[in-house]
């Protein structure tokens, strides 16, 4: 895992928010109180962030499913779970819950009534029989949401092209103003990229912030980074005319 590159996030500028606002996303934002998170921007510590994944360890409920992990950075112990989490993002633990299995067994809308939303479809029999779907079968506003979901809730590494299941679940969910518990999918991303030797490790900015929660100090200060204006968020797609 030392080898893997530090996702930090994309904030949004004062231009993604007209944007936001045109598509209808912004409003939506709030109500979820996910504005704090999209719109983070501070210094972040790739070294430490490595610390933080290299030496988590579950804990777990009798059933065997992990409800909170313990990591150690600078010394510090540091015990998250997913109210810590909503602590620190200032947005609460609850809402529906949605994870790669709600989406493969088609828990809050069938895959059918996910294609014709995130697609625009309007006959149903369009959506039937589709098995694959990529970015550029989306809607222009379900390809801009997914497109801030990719980088500032679910970071990914990689091509972005294809759509999954969990992407069609979460996204019809969020076009719709459906309640999606932030911290449930951000616990359980953080998990998957402990679990993994050839990801991105995600939230770069958001463990900055979790770093000051537990009072880790910012022992390599040298190794900090800050966004540059580049990556700085700006919803415009030229090839669309928007």
């Amino acid at each position: 895992m030392h080898n893997c590159r530090v996702a930090p996030g994309r904030p949004l500028t004062t231009n993604a928010y007209s944007h936001f606002e045109n598509y209808g996303f912004l409003g939506s934002f709030v109500e979820q109180e996910w504005l704090k998170v999209i719109s983070l921007n501070v210094p972040y510590y790739p070294k430490m962030v490595q610390y933080f994944y290299n030496n988590i360890v579950y804990q777990r409920n009798a059933n065997g499913s992990i409800h909170a992990f313990k990591t150690y950075v600078n010394g510090v112990e540091m015990r998250i779970s997913k109210n810590v989490l909503a602590q620190v993002l200032e947005a609460p633990n609850e809402g529906k819950r949605i994870n790669s299995y709600t989406a493969w067994n088609e828990t809050h809308f069938s895959r059918t009534k996910q294609i014709q939303m995130v697609c625009g479809l309007d006959e149903e029999e369009d959506a039937q029989g589709r098995s694959r779907s990529t970015s550029n079968h989306l809607t222009v506003q379900a390809r801009v949401l997914r497109n801030m979901l990719s980088y500032n809730i679910l970071p990914k590494g990689g091509h972005r092209e294809t759509i999954t299941y969990f992407d069609m679940e979460l996204l019809t969910n969020l076009l719709l103003d459906e309640k999606v518990n932030l911290t449930y999918l951000i616990f359980n991303h953080m998990l998957t990229a402990a679990e993994s030797s050839n990801r991105n490790l995600p939230y770069g900015m958001i463990l900055t912030l979790l770093f000051e929660h537990f009072s880790c100090g910012f022992k390599w200060r040298g190794g900090v980074k800050n966004l540059k204006a580049g990556v700085l968020y700006s919803f415009i797609y030229e090839k669309d005319g928007h």
